[in-house]
């Protein structure tokens, strides 16, 4: 018959005397190798720029709303512009990272790079979109984050003014075709009554034909 018997605090405390350099021995080795692994390690840094998309365009005197516009589908369009090559390539650009005289493999190969540093979302339920954008290296991460928000800002107020122009253009080419058919109807009125000034025609009187001069 085998007898029982339960270790109690005392019988783990002579353990752990009895064998204390083993167990000092681990720990330091444990926090030693922790810190070298921790010092091996690359820290990332993270930066978020909040900006606002407005989807309606306001024209001074004549304001177009967007009937049917679908918020969803616009911001998720937004967010894709963001990190397309365009705003990329501007965002490299104002970053002094490339230039006019960059030879074209470069510039792929930066706006690259880029992208995958820079990610735009939807924050839930607004039209509000967070850029953030993530590095190694600290400063990099506020620099890039506010370039490329300044950038789409900017091709924002471009493409706005842009829409604006082409709006104006439109109507002022709408008036002066509809000014051309104006002169044209007014034209051919004008003609029309010098023609027709001075006519004859048959009234029934005693004598048989008279004159009328309008």
């Amino acid at each position: 018959m085998v007898t029982k018997y339960e270790l109690n605090l005392f019988d783990y405390w002579r353990i752990i005397k009895r064998r204390r350099w083993i167990v000092l021995f681990s720990v330091i080795t444990t926090i030693f190798f922790t810190w070298i692994f921790t010092s091996l390690q690359v820290h990332i840094y993270q930066s978020q720029v909040v900006v606002k998309f407005e989807p309606t365009l306001f024209v001074p005197g004549i304001a177009t709303d967007t009937l049917g516009w679908d918020s969803y589908q616009a911001i998720n369009t937004e967010v894709k512009i963001i990190n397309s090559p365009v705003i990329i390539e501007r965002v490299a650009k104002k970053l002094n990272l490339i230039d006019s005289n960059t030879p074209e493999k470069i510039v792929h190969e930066v706006i690259g790079s880029l992208q995958g540093k820079i990610k735009a979302e939807r924050i839930t339920d607004s039209n509000l979109i967070r850029i953030t954008a993530t590095s190694s290296e600290k400063q990099e991460t506020a620099r890039l984050a506010t370039a490329v928000a300044e950038v789409y800002i900017q091709k924002g107020i471009e493409d706005r003014n842009r829409r604006a122009r082409e709006l104006r253009e439109f109507v002022e080419k709408q008036l002066q075709d509809a000014e051309k058919n104006l002169k044209y109807s007014e034209d051919k009125l004008r003609e029309f009554t010098e023609k027709n000034k001075n006519y004859w025609y048959r009234w029934p009187t005693c004598n048989g034909v008279g004159r009328f001069t309008k």
